[in-house]
């Protein structure tokens, strides 16, 4: 049995699950200590248009300071999600609350359904699916931790389902769905980006940033004198991937980052110049250092799955990987819009 990519998520399902994210993000600001293990945050490259995300927020801007500015609009027929006497609080209501309250939480949804929406039709294209047996063995696992830390933190005396009610207000059936449909949109978005990625040419690179020039150059000359980059970049460079001694993700051609158009000039081994880029207004030196070449793989996914497998078992998509991942799978749209033959 193979789980559908565009049918993995019925209207149902899709319906329980925003419902499901809404309540654990709401949750998230109660005071009783959390003890469910928070849904990853959803990284997703940049997809929406800010004109129509403006546009759609300055449609249900309020006027006026009449009190009937907090209810919602009465035009609408959409499903019913709560009452207030006489008054009918539909989904449509709760979108356009967030835009007047969280306008930057409808627009992250938005991608999350824009990047959903994109790995569907590409594993459909590329012949990418899920056996259920491993959806039901991820989501036993996730189930049992969840239940041996409920009884850990607050004793026998509270059982799951006490508690996703009072936490989440949802119960074990509802919360087992929305679990598996996380684990399904997981892995659909694991095996597509990776497999993405493998059909492109990438590089992969080490870096040092400095605000310092002078740094980088002495930093340079050490490592033509045999010196490692990696141990100079815990050093000197003033990124977030200090620890990993500046060490990027293998990304392919168009990468949002500033070292990449000069990465791909280099060959393995090979050290590049001290170069500038202006980040955010400031001045920042860079240094690169090329660890190894990819080219790109024209494959059928049924020839990598195994690989893929192991390698998503063992190294989890994220952080900058994701990002340089999602554009990868950006151009690999465009070119299956632009030519049938490309499975």
């Amino acid at each position: 049995m193979s789980w559908n990519p565009l049918l993995a998520g019925d209207s149902g399902a899709v319906s329980s699950a925003f419902w499901i994210l809404l309540a654990l993000g709401l949750a998230a600001c109660a005071a009783p200590p959390q003890v469910l293990p928070e849904a990853p945050i959803e990284q997703t490259a940049v997809t929406t248009s800010d004109v129509q995300v403006r546009e759609a927020t300055a449609r249900v801007l309020p006027r006026g300071i009449d009190p009937e500015i907090l209810l919602p609009s009465s035009d609408t027929t959409d499903d019913v999600v709560a009452t207030v006497g006489d008054l009918s609080i539909h989904k449509r209501h709760v979108y356009e609350h967030l835009l007047k309250t969280e306008p930057a939480a409808p627009r992250r949804l938005i991608d999350v359904i824009v990047l959903d929406a994109q790995v569907a039709h590409a594993a459909r294209r590329w012949g990418i699916t899920l056996d259920s047996e491993t959806v039901e063995r991820k989501a036993a696992e996730q189930e049992k931790q969840l239940r041996t830390e409920v009884q850990r933190q607050l004793g026998v005396k509270v059982t799951l389902g006490h508690y996703l009610e009072r936490q989440f207000g949802m119960g074990e059936e509802e919360y087992s769905q929305w679990l598996r449909t996380k684990i399904i949109r997981e892995l659909y978005r694991q095996y597509v980006l990776r497999f993405a990625a493998l059909r492109e040419e990438r590089v992969e690179v080490r870096y040092i940033v400095n605000s310092d020039p002078d740094i980088l150059r002495d930093v340079a000359d050490r490592v033509r004198q045999g010196a490692s980059f990696a141990t100079l970049a815990i050093r000197h460079t003033e990124d977030a991937n200090r620890m990993d001694g500046g060490l990027l993700p293998p990304f392919g051609r168009g990468f949002d980052h500033p070292v990449a158009e000069v990465a791909f000039g280099l060959s393995p081994g090979e050290l590049s110049d001290v170069f500038v880029r202006e980040v955010q207004g400031s001045k920042r030196y860079y240094l690169v250092y090329c660890l190894r070449r990819i080219p790109s793989r024209d494959v059928e996914f049924s020839a990598v799955r195994d690989e893929l497998t192991r390698d998503i078992e063992n190294r989890p998509l994220a952080g900058m990987e994701f990002r340089a991942a999602s554009m990868s799978l950006k151009a690999a749209l465009e070119s299956l819009n632009s030519d049938s033959d490309l499975r």
